[in-house]
């Protein structure tokens, strides 16, 4: 039910805030479990993601009380299984994942949690917000070594008290093959989904309505970039309470049914899945106000949907980012003025507490700055450390809330951790801030304009380029001195230094920096187009272009960016004896590239150079191939024999056509129990050992297979003379010396030279004893054991036992 109260026209001069029509929504407006997206299993998450190295551990998070201490675990807790689904992809490949154990543990992805009305305002005893307070389980699961490297989202599911219960989230895990010292982060802020100011309205709600191109495009261009991961400073929502609405949201965009948070955290948490990059989400104070008076509450939004208020982050161990809430405001902070003017039973700290007029700027707390600096030493171990916040504590930019706290003791805990860069936003505007730290090292804050056009210059992002730990690149601009301060612009069009926005300058911006389409046989479609306007690949066409134009300039430091850009193709699994060729139209080159198979679709990654300034198209298109590849394989380099059961394998493939993939290698004609393994190139060495037993004939059966659908096979086989030689070690067992028994060692030496053996009794008491004794050249020598150990019956006179030459002879 909703109920209009009184007109109550209210002016707030601090940030041009207009309130109108006051909405009070009698039900809560807290989400509904199919709405939330972190339930139960709390690590990791979109907002919140874990990058993990192929053949390792992934070790997830799981809450079954879901929050709250007073709900019990269940009795019993087993049948753990997970399992990675390919994301961004319109045929997901699902892979299973092995478990491997399960504890009850603190968590140590939440080191905050808020679930009651926050009234404290900066005491340690502040309700209803700090850790869990309880254990969760902690549940491991192996990583394959062979799994494709890729964004995937995680579904996890257990039983408990014999029900199942499963959980996904979306765009959390990121697989790699190594974690790198040279690589690029992107870094965004400020989208503010469902503002209705400036040229670009980012309305949430009806698709129909929906528009938000300039982000589109700042995702279409990070997503053709070979970047890492991707930090985000805050302001996914724009949190306007309906009391404003109509102020802000123009004619034509209906007024929500419900809390406006519910329709702007689910579309944001939507517009994130675009990003084909695992993204690290930061809370800001548009996600954090407490709206409409009642559950509306952006700090435990964010936390169903993204990620804890604060906490530290990870990539491999070569960078460390801690994420802080600086609008770390009480729940009564961030009330709107408004409820406290008309009389309703909303409690405020005084009247002017509406967090958009005067606690909408940057504050930490008590626990918060209690946690803070160890968690930034924690990180001391990586070659790079970053914080992740929305306020900047320096420059013109600066967000603080006067006479806040938190400021001082943030900027002391950078110094003292020597903490390498910090990226906010909150500011819409580029700025550079360096504060001196220990020693000979500095603190880089870097300002970061808004990725959509609302009041600012120009939208944009920024880029680091990260090597060996330095941060070499933060700035795009070519020109001294101001060439580090200014991000990446998200338009062709944009000028620089930038000009002073007006709307005939803002509404020339059209071409993104990478302007990339899909081109087939009848249409050309711009990638950074979704919905019911992107390419549709279920049309399933064998012959696809895709052509990216750079408008980097190729004076900016950051245009090495374009080296290693990233093309996927969906094609479709032909089954009719073709491949795909992919090879340059224009530009390039190549680097390399893979595809896996899945669901009636071969989908490929291209790893393409996209030169500054110029057009570079890749081409993807199917031929068709029915001879296959030939096949020699040659152990040792072709020798006649050997002496040793371990061998080198030398495996030589020629094609005309398609290439070849995969390789299988066994002792036995039949292949039983081998494996395919990658092929790479056109030779392939392996270390090989041949099968056991006495000196005679060995054989090495090969086969391989193209990229043929279905792939064309073709088998080979080698032999070699095995010739056994004698040993200089030997071990004999279950000896004995017992009354009843005679046990005796034989030892013969076929050669010219003497040799000098140790023999060591291992007893069955856990003693051991040796015997020294010459064997003669051309001669045998037999050892009765009971003449060195005795008679007994007892362990003391089991044994077995070590014979050696010391001297080398065999």
């Amino acid at each position: 039910m909703w109920l209009r109260l009184s007109l109550v026209p209210v002016v707030v001069a601090a940030t041009a805030l207009l309130l109108g029509w006051v909405v009070v929504n009698e039900a809560a407006a807290y989400p509904t479990p199919e709405e939330t997206k972190i339930r139960e299993l709390i690590f990791p998450t979109l907002g919140n993601p874990a990058v993990v190295k192929k053949g390792q551990t992934l070790e997830v998070e799981w809450d079954f009380r879901d929050g709250d201490p007073g709900v019990d675990l269940p009795a019993s807790v087993g049948n753990w299984a997970a399992e990675l689904n390919s994301s961004s992809s319109p045929c997901p490949q699902t892979l299973q994942l092995e478990f491997a154990g399960a504890t009850l543990a603190p968590s140590t992805r939440w080191p905050v949690y808020c679930r009651t009305y926050d009234s404290g305002d900066d005491a340690p005893e502040a309700p209803g917000y700090g850790d869990l307070g309880y254990d969760i389980y902690k549940v491991t699961f192996n990583i394959p070594g062979d799994i494709p490297e890729g964004l995937y989202e995680l579904t996890v599911s257990a039983e408990a008290d014999g029900a199942t219960v499963a959980r996904t989230t979306h765009h959390s895990v990121k697989v790699v093959d190594e974690f790198k010292d040279d690589y690029w982060i992107a870094a965004i802020a400020d989208p503010h989904f469902n503002d209705g100011r400036g040229e670009d309205k980012t309305y949430a709600g009806d698709p129909e309505v929906v528009e938000y191109r300039t982000f589109k495009k700042a995702v279409d261009i990070i997503n053709h970039l070979d970047v890492e991961f991707v930090v985000f400073m805050g302001d996914v929502t724009f949190g306007v309470p309906n009391s404003s609405y109509s102020v802000f949201i123009p004619s034509g965009m209906p007024k929500p049914e419900v809390d406006i948070y519910d329709y702007e955290y689910s579309t944001s948490y939507e517009i994130f899945k675009m990003l084909e990059h695992p993204v690290v989400v930061t809370i800001g104070n548009h996600d954090g106000y407490f709206s409409d008076c009642l559950d509306d509450e952006g700090f435990r939004y964010f936390q169903d949907f993204f990620a804890p208020l604060y906490r530290g982050w990870d990539y491999g161990n070569k960078a460390h980012v801690t994420v802080l809430n600086t609008m770390d405001w009480s729940s009564d902070a961030r009330k709107p003025t408004i409820c406290n003017l008309i009389g309703n039973d909303c409690a405020f700290i005084d009247t002017f507490s509406y967090a958009p007029t005067l606690y909408y700027r940057g504050k930490i707390r008590y626990n918060q700055r209690n946690w803070m600096p160890g968690e930034m030493a924690s990180g001391a171990g990586s070659p790079l450390t970053l914080v992740s916040q929305h306020h900047a504590p320096l420059g013109s930019n600066d967000g603080w809330h006067g006479g806040a706290p938190g400021k001082d003791e943030l900027l002391q805990a950078l110094k003292d951790n020597n903490v390498d860069g910090v990226l906010h936003g909150h500011a819409h505007g580029d700025e550079i801030a360096y504060d001196t730290g220990n020693g000979n090292t500095h603190t880089i804050h870097m300002n970061t304009t808004s990725t959509t056009m609302d009041i600012e210059y120009y939208p944009g992002f920024r880029l680091l380029h990260i090597v060996d730990g330095v941060i070499e690149s933060y700035g795009y601009y070519p020109d001294a001195p101001t060439k580090d301060k200014w991000s990446v612009p998200t338009y062709a069009e944009t000028e620089f230094p930038p000009p002073s926005p007006t709307s005939s300058y803002l509404s020339s911006f059209e071409t993104p920096l990478l302007d990339s389409h899909i081109i087939d046989s009848d249409e050309t479609v711009a990638t950074w187009q979704i919905g019911a306007d992107a390419y549709d690949w279920t049309q399933k066409e064998t012959d696809i272009s895709q052509r990216v134009t750079s408008h980097f300039a190729q004076t900016s430091p950051q245009a090495s960016v374009n080296d290693g850009g990233r093309m996927t193709f969906f094609m479709p699994y032909t089954n009719d004896k073709r491949y795909y060729k992919v090879n340059t139209v224009t530009n390039g080159p190549i680097n390399g590239y893979s595809f896996i198979d899945s669901t009636g679709y071969r989908v490929f990654d291209v790893d393409v150079d996209l030169p500054a300034g110029l057009v570079t198209e890749v081409r993807v298109h199917a031929v068709s191939d029915t001879e296959g590849p030939s096949l020699q394989v040659a152990i040792n380099n072709g020798a006649k024999s050997c002496d040793s059961l371990d061998v080198k394998l030398d495996l030589q493939a020629q094609y005309e056509g398609a290439p070849v993939t995969d390789v299988m290698v066994s002792n036995d004609h039949d292949f039983a129990g081998a494996e395919w393994t990658a092929w790479d190139g056109n030779s392939m060495k392996l270390d090989w050992t041949l099968s056991s037993g006495p000196s005679g004939e060995r054989r090495v059966y090969a086969r391989c297979r193209d990229a043929v659908m279905p792939p064309n096979v073709t088998e080979s086989v080698a032999s070699i003379d095995y010739d056994a030689q004698p040993s200089t070690l030997y071990y004999f067992a279950e000896g004995t010396c017992r009354p009843g028994f005679d046990s005796y060692i034989c030892l013969q030496n076929p050669e010219s030279t003497d040799a000098e053996v140790t023999i060591t009794y291992m007893l069955g008491d856990g003693t051991t004893r040796d015997q020294e004794v010459t064997v003669g050249a051309t001669s045998r020598y037999t050892v009765m054991v009971k003449d060195i150990l005795g008679e007994g019956d007892d362990a003391s006179y089991d044994f077995s036992a070590r014979v050696q030459s010391t001297n080398g002879v065999p």
